[in-house]
């Protein structure tokens, strides 16, 4: 061992000699002095130096956060393959709004909407038996029991918060589509193209985690889900 040592102490300190003879070089300390022109641009150069550094070790941290939220994200279950949620009451009120929202699944012959006999004012909506195979009716409810497809975060946008809660906007794309989200109609995703979320996150137990998302597919499940609401809040 102690030959070991004897061996690294002599490379150690020739590779060291350059340095410390310029840094007891007093020509250079005497010149920083005397030449207020050297000593500027010195004081520039370092100053620089010092700027790369900080923007170097800021950018890293960015680009680890980034990444974090990135595998976070698409590591949730519900959100990278998630079911299409949706939700909607069998006798409803016969409004504009709600016969747009159910034509898609009309047209593809999901379901066949006709008017109440007893009560004008409300249609009711019958799943056929093409539609039995990705809706089942449950009580008054319509209930959709597949899964929407597979998506997958892109790229983090931007990141506000701090070291307990975090909220993110992020771009995402789906890798495969269920046939059966075209109920959607217009809302209707596109398998490859990319679109733009948010999430939050939360960090407990020395891990993030992903509270809650918003996304064009969860925004048409919620006007699904509205109508049911309407529906229970109408005399």
């Amino acid at each position: 061992m102690a030959c070991g040592n004897l061996a690294v102490k002599p490379l150690f300190s020739s590779r060291l000699a350059p340095i410390l003879e310029k840094l007891e070089d007093s020509s250079l300390l005497q010149r920083l002095q005397d030449d207020p022109a050297y000593r500027r641009r010195f004081l520039i150069a370092a100053g620089s130096g010092l700027l790369v550094l900080v923007l170097l070790v800021f950018w890293v941290g960015r680009v680890r956060r980034y990444a974090e939220m990135q595998r976070v994200l698409n590591a949730e279950r519900a959100f990278h393959d998630p079911a299409l949620g949706i939700m909607f009451p069998q006798i409803l009120r016969d409004t504009p709004a709600h016969r747009e929202l159910l034509e898609p699944g009309a047209s593809l012959r999901y379901w066949i909407i006709r008017p109440m006999g007893s009560d004008p004012e409300k249609m009711e909506v019958r799943v056929t038996d093409t539609g039995r195979r990705l809706f089942t009716p449950v009580g008054n409810q319509v209930l959709a029991t597949f899964k929407a497809g597979v998506r997958e975060v892109t790229r983090i946008l931007s990141i506000d918060g701090g070291d307990q809660t975090r909220e993110v906007r992020f771009r995402y794309r789906w890798t495969e589509l269920h046939p059966g989200v075209a109920v959607l109609g217009d809302s209707t995703p596109e398998s490859g193209q990319e679109y733009e979320g948010e999430a939050l996150f939360f960090y407990e137990n020395e891990q993030w985690r992903a509270l809650r998302w918003t996304t064009p597919l969860e925004d048409s499940i919620a006007r699904f889900r509205e109508m049911g609401a309407l529906t229970t809040q109408a005399p």
